[in-house]
């Protein structure tokens, strides 16, 4: 199970962000080819990785999620620290800000600017060998958290298990009020006029991560030649306790979509 490299955010976070990760060794600071003003760490409020569904011919990716101090700030580098006995990593995210204009020292902020900004990212951990980890990250008001990760022998050299739909969108809201259903849409692509989508989506819910895995069915009725026929799938994940969640959708060919979303809080207290 992998998480896509790019990640819809919150529909506040208006600019395209470019993310570069780098694994340290424990303890090494963060390289930069040239030193930055303005860098600074970001404390995070979550980080979202399932603790199981990883095997070891994947390549581990976690979701953080976090808010910009203002619209000075823009996302920066992030980086992975592994410990020496190679069982607990360390995940840090970095900012950028402004020194000119409205964000000089002394400035007053426009109001567009002067509130946080949510934020959601993924950072890439890497291909790693069966077995149990540790995931560390620093928060604002908790201090450091972990998340626990395993890792399974796959029982198969190729990336996906399972014939996965190639899904090409999700579309869900950033935010429901506690008590309603919450459904999303998947929307994508059949490469062949003999395969469907099947009936139902998987769906596998594991704590704060809840994962869609969209399948498709063979049609042996149906002449089989290539074509290009769009699908939409309306997916019903019912009524979820208040809190965040990550909702991660596999596609085809090791692919995924993800998306964060708030039930019953806003995403930034």
């Amino acid at each position: 199970m992998r998480l896509k490299d790019t990640i819809k955010s919150t529909t506040l976070l208006s600019w395209v962000v470019v993310l570069s990760s780098v694994v340290l060794s424990w303890g090494t600071r963060v390289a930069l080819a040239d030193p930055v003003e303005g860098l600074v760490e970001l404390p995070l409020e979550r980080l979202f990785v399932p603790e199981n569904g990883f095997d070891d011919n994947d390549r581990v990716e976690v979701a953080v999620h976090g808010v910009l101090p203002n619209g000075c700030f823009k996302l920066a580098n992030s980086a992975v620290r592994r410990s020496d006995d190679g069982k607990i990593f360390t995940v840090e995210q970095y900012a950028i800000k402004s020194q000119d204009g409205v964000c000089a020292p002394g400035a007053t902020l426009p109001p567009a600017m002067a509130f946080e900004i949510p934020f959601t990212q993924v950072i890439e951990v890497g291909q790693l060998k069966p077995g149990s980890y540790h995931i560390h990250y620093g928060t604002i008001r908790e201090g450091i958290q972990m998340r626990n990760l395993n890792i399974a022998h796959a029982p198969s050299p190729t990336p996906d298990t399972l014939p996965y739909a190639a899904v090409t969108t999700l579309v869900v809201s950033d935010i429901f009020s506690a008590g309603s259903e919450v459904k999303v849409t998947l929307t994508g692509l059949l490469n062949s006029t003999c395969t469907d989508l099947a009936k139902n989506v998987i769906i596998q819910k594991s704590k704060d991560v809840i994962v869609l895995l969209p399948t498709l069915k063979t049609n042996e009725e149906e002449s089989c030649r290539p074509a290009q026929r769009p699908f939409a799938k309306i997916v019903d994940l019912g009524k979820l306790p208040v809190g965040q969640y990550l909702v991660h959708v596999r596609s085809m060919d090791g692919s995924a979509l993800s998306h964060v979303i708030q039930v019953g809080e806003t995403l930034a207290q």
